[in-house]
């Protein structure tokens, strides 16, 4: 009977994962959603846009012209380009560049990008918002002016941008990603109605200058900021009118390597938010730090049991139901036959969905191992 109930439980918090805290999000933004008031007097500040770069002689001069293409003035806008012991020649061709308001911190050794990003406390001078991106990364033309906007609210700590990932491949890997991106956009654009985001991508976000804190060297400054901005009593949003772009990685050994990355530094730096994590002192935030993240890395754990225990403990009710084994092998057959069709440029939109899934679960299951079982690592790029 425990067993079952086990059983069960472990049906409902993955499909409360993965479904449905969006619903519950939907309906709660229906129910209390408080009505937006449009902002009168915008006030343009100074921004410092801070590249963190290691080789990127390929994409670095494209990125320093997409910046300053953007359509916000010039003499608000500097950027800060800190080179993590680049070998290549990505700094002679910052050195290069025609744009005046241009800084180069060049560190001898690679660092660690956070680590790197440590430095740039010695250049904010007196600007007013710091905006992250990546040498990969595209801005949208008004992305900088709507994410400006946003700090006109003095409640507002931290904005993130819209990211949309581009990709030139059709391959089932690309299409399970673009689906899994789109919830996840879809869950912190509710999150931020609520006043409930810690979520950011390092692709574009941003914070104001007196809410920078030193980051911690194995966590991405994605995961470490908003957590930050929100534990100092300030939101994070994400403002879908500020677009940003970057590039997919579309193969499986891409997918999974973010993934476990991802996964080993977000963990870390959420754990290290104790009173967010704790109901008693932060019941909203922890709700979805909880319903977001932890719950989402863990959900490997809760497949394992759910995979093995229909042939291990036969002597239960519903593990002893042959519909039940039957369709787990069913579900694995698909898997494997997704990542076939992905070896052989086949693109099945449920094989490849179903692959992508268990794929997307190794990630956290290792990451969580990593996690737990090695050594402190600088974060990388």
């Amino acid at each position: 009977m425990l067993l079952d109930l086990l059983y069960l439980l472990s049906v409902l918090i993955i499909i409360y994962v993965f479904f449905g805290y969006l619903i519950i999000l939907m309906l709660a933004d229906l129910i209390i959603r408080k009505k937006i008031e449009p902002i009168k007097d915008i006030i343009m500040k100074k921004v410092l846009v801070v590249v963190t770069v290691h080789n990127e002689e390929k994409n670095i001069k494209n990125r320093l012209k997409n910046i300053f293409e953007s359509d916000y003035p010039l003499d608000l806008l500097n950027v800060l380009i800190i080179s993590d012991g680049s070998t290549d020649q990505t700094e002679n061709i910052i050195r290069s560049s025609k744009f005046y308001n241009i800084e180069l911190l060049s560190l001898e050794q690679q660092l660690g990008k956070s680590v790197a990003q440590n430095n740039l406390k010695n250049f904010i001078k007196d600007n007013e918002i710091i905006v992250f991106t990546d040498a990969e990364s595209l801005f949208d033309k008004n992305c900088l002016k709507e994410i400006v906007k946003s700090f006109s609210n003095p409640k507002v700590g931290a904005v993130g941008a819209k990211l949309i990932f581009q990709s030139n491949s059709n391959d089932g890997i690309s299409s399970s990603q673009d689906l899994y991106w789109n919830y996840e956009l879809k869950l912190r654009s509710y999150e931020t109605s609520l006043g409930i985001l810690t979520s950011m991508s390092g692709a574009c976000m941003s914070v104001r200058f007196d809410l920078f804190s030193e980051l911690p060297s194995d966590v991405g400054e994605d995961c470490f900021i908003p957590l930050y901005v929100a534990n100092m009593g300030y939101k994070v949003i994400q403002n879908d009118k500020a677009l940003a772009y970057d590039k997919m990685k579309h193969t499986s050994l891409g997918e999974l390597k973010t993934r476990i990355r991802m996964t080993k530094r977000n963990l870390k730096g959420t754990l290290m938010f104790h009173s967010l994590i704790n109901p008693f002192k932060s019941f909203k935030y922890s709700f979805a730090i909880f319903s977001h993240k932890l719950l989402r890395w863990l959900s490997p754990l809760f497949l394992i049991f759910l995979s093995i225990a229909p042939f291990v403990f036969t002597g239960s009710f519903i593990f002893s139901l042959m519909p039940f084994k039957i369709l787990i092998i069913l579900i694995y057959i698909c898997g494997l036959l997704g990542f076939l069709f992905n070896i052989y440029g086949f693109k099945v939109f449920f094989f490849s969905q179903v692959y992508s899934f268990i794929l997307a679960n190794i990630g956290f299951l290792l990451g969580i191992t990593y996690f737990i079982f090695k050594s402190k690592k600088q974060t990388i790029y």
